[in-house]
């Protein structure tokens, strides 16, 4: 087995620590990686954030130009993107944790604590998860503890799989941020309404309203980002060419087993940011633990490296402190091009995530 190290908090936070200008959205590589990672790595969409703010800090006098130029080339055209472009400055953490299935304000407070402690800044939750109140209680009693405020980290909430209507989605958010002991939510993002008494023209309508919601609610700025969660290719572009404000955020289940190459463009090209989910179902490859040993690091670390090479965002699970930190040592090495080729092949279009609603 690889002997793959385990990493203190100490050292980790340099890689994921955030700051006003540059939020920790950009995949930080040791020098001796540097020219492997530049000739190998996928070019992260979150890339342009890091020369959109770079730019606005290095001549106050110029402000007025680089946003001008900036919205020039995120204008969308009759392909399906969008004149209004309120993701551009989405600028968070490539790495997040996903609070799916952790249950109790013991077992909240530990993995958030934890969490922060190895540097951790974004955290993903949902209506329906019912752990809304325990993470902000675990925020508001944990934040002060690592000298942090509201501002340093970023909250991501959904709607409920069962909103259909525009109030729906109005009551779930205001519940949300009750239950955060919010006043915003850094993003929020909206379920596809797939059920089987829905035709794709109802489906249509009842996701339009949705998300008309979501685009009142970023107006007013409850939402600071909007966004969608496990659209297709088909459905992510119906919404392209309706919307009035681009989600700035698409999540999905994303995986060596279930590769979206199709969906990451789409993506990419309309300055969407993708977010994986789901992954570590995989490590038990033969190849993946052949590719652990050839780096020694942990099977797992090289599907979140898989993923983040690819420019997608990443959400491991994780209740346990040692695990937590392990998901989060992946930024001192670099998976050279011919393994990321090879690990692209293990693709099935295979799903583990089945949705019930």
């Amino acid at each position: 087995m690889p002997s793959h190290r385990r990493s203190s908090p100490k050292k980790l936070l340099p890689y994921l620590k955030s700051s006003k200008l540059k939020r920790n959205c950009h995949t930080p590589t040791p020098e001796r990686h540097d020219l492997q990672y530049k000739k190998h790595c996928s070019k992260p969409v979150w890339e342009d954030v890091i020369t959109y703010n770079s730019e606005l800090s290095s001549d106050d006098s110029r402000k007025s130009d680089v946003v001008k130029k900036h919205k020039r080339q995120s204008n969308l055209s009759k392909s399906g993107r969008h004149r209004n472009a309120p993701n551009l400055t989405l600028d968070i953490p490539v790495l997040g944790l996903s609070t799916y299935r952790i249950l109790g304000h013991r077992l909240v407070h530990q993995a958030l604590n934890s969490s922060l402690s190895f540097g951790y800044r974004l955290f993903d939750t949902g209506d329906h998860y019912n752990n809304q109140a325990d993470i902000g209680l675990a925020l508001e009693e944990l934040l002060p503890e690592h000298g942090l405020n509201r501002d340093d980290v970023y909250i991501i909430t959904k709607l409920n799989p069962s909103c259909f209507t525009y109030q729906d989605a109005i009551d779930c958010v205001e519940r949300s941020l009750t239950e955060l002991r919010t006043d915003y939510v850094d993003i929020c993002l909206m379920y596809w309404p797939k059920l089987y008494r829905f035709d794709v023209a109802q489906q249509n309508a009842i996701a339009m309203e949705c998300y008309r919601a979501l685009e009142y609610l970023h107006e007013t700025k409850k939402c600071k980002h909007i966004g969608v969660y496990n659209f297709d290719n088909e459905q992510i572009t119906y919404l392209l060419e309706k919307c009035t404000v681009v989600p700035s955020m698409l999540q999905a289940e994303f995986h060596p087993y279930h590769f979206k190459k199709q969906l990451v463009d789409i993506c990419s090209v309309n300055a969407i940011r993708m977010q994986a989910y789901c992954f570590i179902k995989v490590v038990d490859d033969p190849l993946i633990i052949r590719l652990a040993h050839k780096y020694r690091k942990a099977p797992a670390q090289i599907v979140l490296r898989w993923i983040v090479q690819h420019g997608v965002g990443i959400l491991p699970k994780s209740k346990t402190p040692a695990h937590i930190g392990e998901n989060a040592d992946i930024f001192d090495f670099c998976l050279d091009g011919r393994d990321m080729e090879i690990i692209d092949g293990l693709n099935q279009n295979k799903c583990f995530v089945k949705e019930k609603f």
